[in-house]
C-alpha cells in the first residue's frame, strides 16, 4: 500500500483497519497521511507505530493527534518525537498526557516547549517531572511556571534545579511556596535565589527556615531578607545568623529586628553590627540589650551611639550577682572629707578607692596656664599623702575651685554682652545720648579690662554661700 493509497481512503475507512496492517506501514506511506487521518486514527492503531514512523510526521501531522491518542503513546513513541512534533501541541494535546509521560519525555523534547505551553500543563504533570528533565531548564524558562505549577514540586525536585533556573525565580513565584518545600531547600538553593526573590516569602514562610539554613545564608542572601521578614523570625533563628551574615544587615534590616531578638543576640554576633547599625537603633530596641550586652559592645560601636540613644538606656538591673542578689544600678557618686569616693547603689553604698593628694613647698612656682592648668613643678618636689593625714587637711566633696573651662574668658564674654544689650539698641530706646552710651560702653569696657589682667579679679576665687538670716 503506497501513501497515495492511504490518502484518498475516507477517516472512517482508515480508523476500520486493523492494527496490524497499521503497524506494517512504512515511515513514507505514514509521512503521507493528512492531519484529519492522523487524527481519525484509534489509540490502538497509533500504539502499533513504530518509533521510526512516529518520528517521520511531518509538519501539521503532530498536532491532529487527540489528547487520547497521546495519553495512549510508550515513551519510546513520545521520544520518536521531534522538537517541531513537540512545539505544535495545544493545551489540550498537552493535558492528555500522564505525569508518567511526561516525565519520560526527554530534555531535549521538554525544552522545546515554549513558554505557553509550559504554562498550560497542569501541578499534577509538573510534579512529574524528573530532577534530570527539571536540572536542564534554565532561569527564563523556569519563570514560566505559575506559582500554583511549582507547589507540585517536590523538596527533591526545587533542589534538583540549577542555580541559573533557581535564581530566574520571581518573588511572586517563591512566595507560593510552601512551607514544607521552604524548610526542605537546602543551603546552595537558598543562596541562589536573587536578593529581590528571597525578599518575596511571606513573615510565615520565612519562619519555616531551620536555624542550619539561616546560618548558612551567605551575604547576599542576607541582604535580600526585607526587615519585616527579619522581625517575624524566632529568636532562635536571629541568633543562628553568622558575624559576616549580620555585618551585611543594612540600618534598615537592623530597625526591623526587636528588642527581644537582639537580647538574644551574644556579644560576638552584636560586635558584627556596623557602626552606622548601631546608631540606627531605636530605644526601645537598645533597651532589649542586657548590662552584659551592652558592656561588651566594642569602643567603635558604642561610641556611635548618639546621646540620646545612651540617655534612653535602662537603669533597671539586669543581672544579679553570683550570691543571686539583684545587681543594682548607680545611683550616685560623692567624696568624703577623707577623700574616699563613695558609690551610691539605691539604697546601699559602697566605698571606693581614696584620692591622692600633692603638697607643695614652693606654691610661687606655680603657674596658671590658660585660666585652668597648672603647671611648673617637678615630679621630685610634690610629696604625696591623703586627706587627714600630716600635713594634709579634708577634702570638702561638691566644692570646686578649678574648672574645664576658662573661667576668666567665660566672665568677660558675659560681660560684653551685657555691654550689647544695655548700652546698644536699649540705651537708644531709652532715649540716652550718645555721650551717654560712649561713657556707659566704657565702663563695660574697663569691666573687662580688669578681668582679663593677668593679676584681674576674674582670677581671684569666688565663694558662694545661701543661708538663712538670723531672727
Amino acid at each position: 500500500c503506497t501513501a497515495a493509497h492511504l490518502s484518498g481512503l475516507l477517516t472512517t475507512q482508515l480508523s476500520a483497519l486493523t492494527a496490524a496492517p497499521v503497524g506494517a506501514l512504512s515511515a513514507t506511506v505514514i509521512a503521507g497521511l493528512t492531519s484529519t487521518q492522523v487524527g481519525a486514527m484509534t489509540s490502538t492503531q497509533i500504539g502499533t507505530l513504530s518509533t521510526t514512523s512516529i518520528s517521520s510526521f511531518g509538519s501539521g501531522q503532530a498536532s491532529g493527534l487527540t489528547s487520547t491518542q497521546l495519553g495512549g503513546l510508550t515513551s519510546a513513541q513520545l521520544g520518536a518525537l521531534t522538537t517541531t512534533d513537540i512545539g505544535e501541541f495545544n493545551a489540550t494535546q498537552l493535558r492528555g498526557l500522564s505525569a508518567t509521560q511526561i516525565g519520560q519525555v526527554g530534555s531535549t523534547n521538554l525544552n522545546a516547549l515554549t513558554s505557553t505551553q509550559l504554562a498550560q500543563l497542569a501541578s499534577t504533570q509538573v510534579a512529574g517531572l524528573t530532577t534530570t528533565q527539571l536540572s536542564g531548564l534554565d532561569a527564563t524558562e523556569i519563570r514560566d511556571f505559575a506559582s500554583t505549577q511549582l507547589t507540585g514540586l517536590s523538596v527533591t525536585q526545587l533542589n534538583g534545579l540549577s542555580t541559573d533556573a533557581i535564581g530566574g525565580l520571581t518573588s511572586t513565584q517563591a512566595s507560593g511556596l510552601t512551607t514544607t518545600q521552604i524548610a526542605g531547600l537546602s543551603s546552595t538553593t537558598l543562596n541562589a535565589l536573587s536578593t529581590t526573590t528571597i525578599g518575596g516569602p511571606s513573615t510565615t514562610q520565612a519562619r519555616a527556615l531551620s536555624t542550619t539554613q539561616i546560618g548558612a545564608l551567605n551575604e547576599t542572601a542576607v541582604g535580600g531578607l526585607t526587615s519585616t521578614q527579619l522581625g517575624s523570625l524566632a529568636n532562635a533563628q536571629i541568633g543562628a545568623f553568622g558575624t559576616t551574615s549580620l555585618s551585611a544587615l543594612n540600618a534598615t534590616q537592623v530597625g526591623g529586628i526587636s528588642s527581644t531578638q537582639l537580647g538574644g543576640l551574644t556579644a560576638t554576633q552584636l560586635g558584627a553590627l556596623t557602626g552606622t547599625d548601631m546608631g540606627e537603633l531605636s530605644s526601645t530596641q537598645l533597651r532589649g540589650l542586657s548590662a552584659g550586652q551592652i558592656g561588651a559592645l566594642g569602643s567603635t560601636n558604642f561610641n556611635e551611639l548618639t546621646s540620646t540613644q545612651i540617655s534612653g538606656l535602662s537603669n533597671a538591673p539586669a543581672a544579679r550577682a553570683a550570691d543571686g542578689r539583684e545587681a543594682l544600678a548607680r545611683t550616685g557618686v560623692s567624696i568624703d572629707d577623707e577623700g574616699r569616693i563613695q558609690y551610691q547603689y539605691g539604697s546601699e553604698r559602697r566605698e571606693g578607692p581614696r584620692i591622692a593628694l600633692g603638697f607643695i613647698q614652693n606654691e610661687g612656682d606655680l603657674e596658671m596656664e590658660s585660666g585652668r592648668l597648672v603647671s611648673g613643678v617637678r615630679p621630685n618636689d610634690v610629696q604625696f599623702g591623703r586627706a587627714g593625714e600630716g600635713q594634709f587637711g579634708s577634702i570638702s566633696g561638691g566644692s570646686l575651685e578649678l574648672a574645664n573651662v576658662d573661667l576668666t574668658q567665660e566672665f568677660a564674654d558675659m560681660i560684653q554682652a551685657w555691654e550689647n544689650v544695655y548700652a546698644g539698641q536699649m540705651a537708644k530706646d531709652r532715649g540716652d545720648s550718645p555721650e551717654f552710651i560712649a561713657r556707659f560702653r566704657k565702663g563695660f569696657q574697663d569691666h573687662i579690662y580688669a578681668a582679663l589682667h593677668p593679676r584681674g579679679y576674674a582670677g581671684w576665687p569666688i565663694w558662694a554661700a545661701s543661708a538663712r538670716k538670723p531672727a
